[in-house]
């Protein structure tokens, strides 16, 4: 069905579907209307600031509004558009604290132009901590660096999270030597560990201290793991409900430890103008995940912002929520070119690596090699693991979601030569499995919030459980329905809303972790080799006004996989290929030179799904150049196309072909019910039920 919209007033507006005669018809499906989908910030003091994110969240030529509401009524928020997908407002200083539902529009008129479907904190600003410790004054640190200072430095440590009124450490300039990791405890009110800037204050590891003595060497491993007494960090922040602020100071490992900063199970940690060296390890230690500047786990509320990081990977995050990453610049490089001792097959170091989160922003940071010889995989790489439930509660419990990747500048991903499995710039990857996903199951049963699977037995509370996951529906009764899991049984999944349409007997379903509601939007990207997206299962992702070009990338550029789009297969051997869903996807407004307009990749060698996993996603408004097409949709080179549907109710409109491309689009034949548009010719194998539209 194709709509097009009467000569009225412009504005935000429901569109209402009905069946022949009119006898029945849809829920509203609204357009022009902003459609928040997170804070970049749950909380914020009186007089502070944060950021609403989602899409259409702002127009050109209008004003966009921000309220408050509480019981009391509305309050008006200062606002500033930053972008369609960004609005940023100030908390009113005379509003109360308390909890407030915010109510916004993009500044179109019109009763749907509003959405109130997200909550807010406000607090008190923070108070400053009513001691300060000096550790050379106090506590007697040598500042020159000649004096190991681990003692000193720990006592003052100590000293602050003993204060019931909490404190601040205060390490001025000067260079601290230590030879052991120090470590915070917790505290019972806020911590501010602050430098004299870092340019000014250096903490540094002694020459005469091993190489994070618990890490084996001549061995593949990876190091990320936290422990109160091990010995791979510099600095450790217990797990704490009380905020710590970390600034002004440069941390060294000069080559002596696997990490820098561990964040252990906090809430609250602010870490500013903070310079992190983590770009040597000795030559007999073969670490595959490597060294890293910043490695947080279990951790809420966590913002780095304004720092520095000369590093082979820069912030390691596994089961996080509400992070901010922004401002910062980053230099990534392995340190070792192939033939070198204990050199890996490739690198496996990002920008920022992340295991799971909930409300993650990168907004605003320099990605880029160390040096014109080194390398560095991808600047942002996410997946690997779901969010607990056990940890942040089942409205937290997720795979990546809510993200915005924005406003960032990346060059010079991958590696010299001829190793092409690096040089993605943000890529989402696969995530652990759980019982009972990645394949189709029969339906047996449902009520309006539950789906039974028949011959199927799910995980109950352990990690391979299903809560946090989503349900697709792939084919019968109610398909293209999505829903989030928030209970089960071994045999009964309990979803967040109602069915719109109750699947039944005819209805297959899948489950899956997901990379869900994820913008990668305004980023310019130079000389990377790959790709932005997602190479595992995606809902509601977002790529736009990337300007991206791949040329002069340093390492293979893979044609298949170099631009944007949302990949449903990760490829493998025939018993390990898996099909995971992409539905209801946007790769729009985008430049791209040497590079695709891409939505899906895929590799049938393994054996084409039996169901349409593609589903629902639209391509528009891109341009390409130096490419042979503007969008491509398919397989990798099967012979013949496969015959099985795999993609359904996919569109792509407005591509637009720039210098050297050969074909608008080109689609296999696994395609079913696509919207086209774009000259005939540019439609190549288009599969069945292609609409082509003027």
């Amino acid at each position: 069905m194709t709509e097009i919209p009467p000569s009225i007033v412009d504005g935000a507006y429901a569109i209402y579907a009905s069946t022949d005669g009119g006898t029945t018809w849809s829920s509203p499906l609204l357009i022009n209307t902003a459609q928040p989908w997170y804070l970049d910030r749950a909380k914020a003091a009186r007089g502070g600031s944060a950021t609403l994110i989602g899409t259409a969240v702002s127009r050109d030529g209008r004003t966009p509004q921000v309220y408050l509401r509480d019981s009391g009524g509305l309050t008006a928020c200062t606002v500033a558009a930053v972008s369609e997908y960004e609005l940023a407002f100030t908390v009113p200083t005379a509003l109360a604290t308390g909890s407030y539902t915010v109510v916004a529009s993009n500044g179109l008129g019109g009763h749907y132009a509003y959405d109130s479907s997200l909550t807010f904190t406000v607090t008190n600003p923070a108070t400053a901590p009513g001691t300060t410790y000096d550790v050379v004054a106090d506590f007697g640190a040598d500042p020159t660096g000649a004096a190991d200072a681990t003692t000193s430095l720990q006592n003052a440590l100590n000293a602050a999270a003993a204060n019931s009124a909490g404190a601040c450490v205060s390490f001025p300039a000067g260079t601290y030597t230590i030879s052991s990791k120090l470590a915070l405890g917790a505290g019972t009110a806020g911590i501010q560990i602050l430098g004299a800037g870092a340019g000014s204050t250096t903490l540094r590891m002694s020459d005469s201290a091993p190489f994070s003595p618990d890490i084996p060497v001549n061995t593949v491993i990876d190091p990320q793991v936290m422990k109160a007494d091990d010995e791979n960090g510099m600095l450790y922040l217990a797990p704490s409900i009380q905020p710590v602020e970390l600034s002004g100071i440069t941390f060294d490992t000069n080559g002596k430890r696997a990490i820098v900063l561990q964040i252990d199970g906090c809430s609250g940690v602010s870490v500013t103008d903070t310079v992190f060296v983590a770009d040597s390890y000795p030559d007999d230690a073969w670490l595959y995940a490597g060294v890293c500047s910043i490695f947080a786990q279990n951790t809420r509320d966590l913002t780095v912002d304004g720092c520095s990081f000369t590093c082979h990977k820069g912030i390691f995050l596994i089961n996080v929520v509400d992070v901010q990453v922004q401002n910062n610049a980053f230099a990534i490089f392995y340190p070792r070119n192939p033939g070198d001792p204990n050199a890996a097959p490739h690198a496996d170091n990002d920008g920022v690596e992340v295991w799971g989160a909930r409300r993650l922003t990168i907004r605003g940071n320099t990605f880029a090699r160390g040096s014109s010889t080194y390398y560095y995989a991808r600047a942002v790489q996410t997946g690997a693991l779901k969010v607990s439930h056990g940890r942040f509660g089942t409205a937290d419990a997720c795979g990546v979601e809510d993200m915005l990747i924005a406003h960032n500048t990346v060059q010079d991903a991958g590696q010299p030569g001829d190793m092409a499995n690096n040089g993605e710039v943000f890529v989402g990857d696969t995530f652990n499995g759980i019982t009972g996903g990645i394949q189709t199951l029969p339906v047996s049963s449902t009520t309006a919030n539950t789906i039974t699977a028949s011959g199927s037995t799910f995980a109950v509370n352990s990690a391979q459980d299903p809560i946090g996951a989503h349900v697709f529906i792939l084919d019968g009764t109610g398909s293209g329905q999505v829903r989030r899991i928030i209970g089960n049984t071994t045999t009964t999944l309990t979803v967040d809303r109602a069915w719109d349409v109750l699947p039944d007997t005819t209805s297959s379903f899948l489950i899956d972790v997901v990379h869900a509601r994820q913008l990668y939007v305004h980023n310019a990207i130079t000389a990377c080799s790959k790709y932005i997206g997602s190479y595992g299962p995606s809902l509601l992702g977002v790529v736009a006004r990337n300007e991206f070009d791949s040329s002069g990338a340093p390492g293979v550029i893979v044609p298949e996989m170099c631009g944007a789009g949302f990949v449903g297969l990760l490829g493998g051997t025939a018993a390990a290929v898996k099909f995971h869903p992409v539905f209801y996807n946007h790769i729009a407004d985008n430049t791209f030179t040497a590079a695709h307009a891409l939505l899906s990749y895929q590799d049938f060698s393994g054996g084409v799904p039996p169901y349409p996993f593609l589903r629902g996603n639209v391509v528009s408004r891109n341009v390409a150049s130096e490419i042979t097409d503007v969008v491509w949709m398919g397989d990798s080179g099967t012979t013949p196309s496969p015959a099985a549907t795999y993609g359904r109710y996919n569109a792509i409109v407005h591509n637009e072909p720039g210098a050297s491309v050969t074909n608008e689009a080109t689609l296999d034949g696994g395609w079913d019910r696509t919207i086209y548009q774009g000259p005939a010719s540019g439609l190549v194998d288009g599969g069945s039920n292609t609409v082509v539209v003027p």
